[in-house]
């Protein structure tokens, strides 16, 4: 959240709220005060989100398989998410012809070995049970 030096008005929530006004110098004027607000070039503006490189855990043939997977990631405490590959209202229909999965499971490259041996597990405990009826 931006606040204005002068007034400490939010200026970041609704810029038409406060009816800020931006010249050419990428300077803004407060919609309370008055007051000048100075802009921070993208380059220079300090880090405040980590960059997280997703790499692919698994495919999901269907949405079930895709949501008991991401759960297995959920107890193991890894961090996941699941990307539908299918067309919307479409259902079964991949998005592209490459496709081979309904969905595709992502976790962040530091867990990616730990997410694969989570996923075998559960997928081996799985064929045992049925194995053993």
């Amino acid at each position: 959240m931006s606040r204005c030096p002068h007034c400490g008005a939010d200026v970041s929530a609704n810029l038409k709220k406060f009816n800020t006004l931006v010249s050419a110098g990428g300077a803004s004027t407060c919609g309370e005060c008055g007051g000048a607000l100075e802009h921070t070039r993208h380059e220079d503006a300090p880090a405040m989100v980590e960059r997280i490189d997703w790499v692919k855990a698994v495919g999901a043939p269907h949405p079930v398989a895709g949501v008991m997977l991401m759960g297995v990631l959920e107890a193991a405490e890894i961090p996941a998410r699941l990307e539908e590959r299918s067309i919307p209202a479409y259902g079964a229909i991949p998005s592209s012809w490459n496709e081979d999965a309904w969905g595709i499971i992502y976790v962040p490259a530091e867990y990616a070995a730990e997410a694969t041996r989570e996923i075998e597990a559960y997928l081996k405990a799985l064929d045992l049970e049925t194995h053993s009826e």
